[in-house]
């Protein structure tokens, strides 16, 4: 059996023991976790809860022990491509393993089944006001350029997938925004089993946490979820959805992870292609595209444990990113020769004097921009003007913030900036 990567919803704030309340609509939870044991889910010790600020999700109703069993989901409980379904619409051979499950998904639910499931997966409604593909053109304009291109791939996957099902949903007598539906159902809650995308019953209430306490294991008989660790009773169950930086979980999944400025997404990073390649002459792009370094720049976080022990109180300094690896191989091809930066690509070490120095001087110009235009984002939102884009507005303004935090941490201020 191996860990499993969930193509999944994921919450919307950082990890920490939830409170066990009772559910907002308990019938609606009761009445799936009833149906999911009748399809032969085992559970030990979990309930399923709406959690303040984070939707839906799962917590121990007793201690847990490390490596305990706490969910098992056999395979005939999966949802699963249904393969008659698709060669009887001659998409067997020509869907995308997403549009197959969407699509099997949209007959499921044409045919009334999976009732109890469905009834407790976010609205269409939801995904239209969270997901940029969704978002109109004076919301998408103040966008983090880093955020374009996964977007337009996203956008070009949804529009190739509704090209091939189209006549297929419309021969069922339903609509693009069905189909639509089901594929942000498939894109948000489904994980890889087999070679296939499925939906897993009760396991898909699981939020997502980088350091989760739990763990969710696939194999050929369905998938398990087990304690990593020691858990307390009421604290949420999370695991690692895998690891996603916040541009990537905002068009995917339509949330960014809160961040503070001691502690940022371990997984997050601030792309700089935008900012590094235009200043690359196409010489030094090819050299670079040569070893395998050209593009992907970023800035990333770098690993800020609290300080303290039992005699002093726990403190954290203030999270400090630096550019990746690949960014100082490309930024020292620019400044030096190629013996030089050849050298460190290879070896990690710099020819005679150190020359991270003159990395972050060549860096400042352009740290300094990325600092300012989130900086003038930041001063241009208005969320209570645009009650109808309040979330989106939200989202885009927890992003800039982290931007701002990001890039201010490496920024020097230019003399006489208060």
């Amino acid at each position: 059996m191996s860990r499993s990567s969930k193509r999944a919803r994921v919450s919307q704030m950082p990890f920490e023991q939830a409170v066990l309340n009772p559910p907002i609509h308990p019938d609606k939870h009761t009445l799936l976790t009833a149906w999911a044991k009748d399809q032969g889910v085992s559970i030990h010790a979990a309930a399923a809860r709406v959690l303040p600020g984070r939707g839906a999700g799962l917590v121990a109703t007793a201690p847990i022990s490390s490596g305990s069993s706490i969910v098992s989901v056999p395979s005939p409980a999966l949802f699963k491509p249904d393969a008659n379904v698709l060669k009887r619409h001659g998409l067997n051979r020509t869907a995308s393993p997403q549009a197959k499950l969407a699509f099997s998904l949209v007959v499921a639910r044409a045919e009334e089944r999976l009732v109890e499931w469905s009834a407790t997966w976010p609205t269409m409604e939801e995904f239209e006001a969270s997901m940029p593909m969704f978002w109109p053109e004076r919301v998408l304009v103040h966008l983090p350029a880093s955020v374009s291109a996964p977007l337009a791939r996203q956008r070009s996957d949804y529009a190739r997938d509704w090209r091939v099902v189209r006549k297929a949903v419309e021969g069922l007598g339903l609509g693009e925004r069905r189909f639509g539906y089901a594929w942000c159902i498939a894109n948000s809650r489904s994980f890889s089993w087999i070679g296939q995308m499925v939906l897993c019953p009760w396991v898909d209430y699981m939020n997502h946490a980088a350091k989760g306490n739990a763990e969710v294991i696939v194999g050929e008989g369905g998938f398990e979820v087990k304690a990593g660790g020691d858990i307390a009773e009421s604290e949420e169950l999370t695991f690692a959805y895998g690891a996603h930086a916040n541009d990537k979980l905002l068009v995917h999944y339509g949330f960014v992870p809160e961040s503070t400025e001691q502690h940022a997404n371990p997984d997050d990073e601030m792309r700089m292609d935008h900012m590094i390649l235009p200043h690359l002459s196409e010489e030094v792009k090819s050299q670079l595209q040569d070893l395998g370094y050209l593009g992907s720049y970023a800035l990333l976080p770098v690993d800020n444990p609290c300080k303290g022990d039992d005699y002093h109180a726990y403190y954290c300094e203030d999270q400090v990113w630096e550019p990746c690896f690949k960014t100082q191989v490309a930024v020292r091809a620019a400044v030096l020769s190629c013996n030089e930066w050849e050298y460190f690509a290879t070896s990690g070490e710099d020819l005679g004097k150190d020359k991270c120095q003159a990395v972050l001087d060549w860096l400042q110009p352009h740290i300094d921009r990325a600092w300012r235009e989130a900086q003038d984002h930041l001063m241009r939102y208005h969320p209570e003007k645009d009650t109808q884009n309040a979330v989106a507005l939200a989202l885009l303004n927890t992003r800039w913030t982290q931007i701002c935090l990001a890039f201010g941490s490496v920024r020097r201020p230019p003399d006489g900036e208060a």
